[in-house]
């Protein structure tokens, strides 16, 4: 038989009640669809990472959970903030700093982000050395295997080519 996710939403008493790992992920892809606003997903967000503890799974299923979670269920940065703290508090109370591991990955977002702009800086020195030496944008493009038409936008956009290079990619992180 076919069963679609939101089906599962009219049985979320059941799904609430199961311990098995799926049906957190079926919750949490039924709230990032569902919920009306922002605060509602923090909130949902939140109840789910408590799920997972109250559930006492092993260390492991937490921070795969957590990962997926955070991915389903993205907030904007204050939320998170704030999400965060929540989290380090429940932490505390439960005695056990898994997802203090959310900070964690936070930080390894921001590195994988750094290694991004890094690649893009490179580009965008490989740009403007090219054109010093008269280079056409076509020529230069195959350099940096980028469109002609990028390397027109990066060279028009002189100081801030950079930005505009790094703007594009960060949006896909």
């Amino acid at each position: 038989p076919i069963v679609k996710l939101m089906d599962w939403e009219d049985r979320w008493d059941e799904l609430e009640t199961n311990d098995n790992v799926f049906s957190l992920v079926v919750m949490a892809q039924i709230k990032a669809k569902s919920s009306k606003s922002k605060d509602e997903l923090k909130a949902w967000k939140y109840h789910l990472v408590k799920l997972m503890y109250q559930r006492n799974y092993s260390k492991e299923d937490i921070l795969q959970l957590y990962r997926y979670i955070d991915w389903m269920i993205s907030l904007p940065k204050e939320l998170e903030a704030q999400f965060l703290k929540e989290v380090y508090l429940l932490e505390e109370e439960k005695k056990m700093p898994y997802i203090t591991s959310a900070e964690r990955f936070g930080l390894e977002k921001g590195e994988e982000m750094g290694v991004v702009k890094g690649m893009y800086n490179e580009k965008y020195q490989t740009i403007m050395s090219l054109r010093e030496f008269n280079m056409k944008p076509e020529d230069i493009a195959k350099a940096t295997r980028l469109t002609p038409e990028k390397v027109r936008e990066v060279l028009a956009a002189g100081d801030k080519g950079l930005d505009l290079l790094i703007g594009e990619d960060a949006t896909k992180h």
